[in-house]
């Protein structure tokens, strides 16, 4: 008898348990995503910048290139405001390893940026997606006045 109810609990529990990860797989395909276009500022280096939710609520920032510069690392900022209205960065982003051709980083479960008084706020994906902000795709850690690719994010 003891050992029929066991075997019943088990069962119970094993049920409950693949319910739970079917129910943590249907979760994760419900996370979103946003892409924005990058334009060329240098040698036709246009590209995109994808924001993607995390299950934590924190989000990922992915840049991409079509044109990067061989052997070397560009450098990439997010910015509060707008390209034209700029404001103080945000956030330094994942440096882009050129290849001469498409290269791309990402910076991954980010969940704070800096405001233009210097204060930290939290962020989450949806908040992000509603701030002004926008990205710069600089040439090189050398050369960080001159910049390869441009654009707008969020609610700009």
């Amino acid at each position: 008898m003891l050992t029929k109810k066991i075997v019943s609990m088990s069962l119970l529990l094993g049920v409950g348990l693949s319910l739970t990860v079917i129910s943590c797989k249907k979760d994760s395909n419900n996370l979103r995503s946003k892409t924005y276009p990058l334009t060329a500022v240098y040698a036709g280096a246009t590209g995109t910048v994808t924001i993607s939710e995390n299950a934590d609520k924190s989000f990922n920032i992915k840049v991409l290139v079509d044109k990067s510069v061989k052997d070397t690392l560009h450098l990439v900022k997010l910015y509060s405001g707008s390209l034209t209205t700029p404001n103080a960065i945000a956030l330094p982003l994942s440096t882009i390893v050129g290849t001469g051709n498409t290269a791309s980083a990402e910076t991954a479960s980010i969940k704070q940026i800096k405001l233009p008084d210097n204060s930290m706020k939290n962020v989450t994906y949806d908040s992000i997606i509603n701030y002004k902000a926008f990205i710069k795709v600089f040439h090189s850690t050398f050369r960080g006045d001159s910049l390869i690719a441009k654009g707008n994010i969020g609610s700009n």
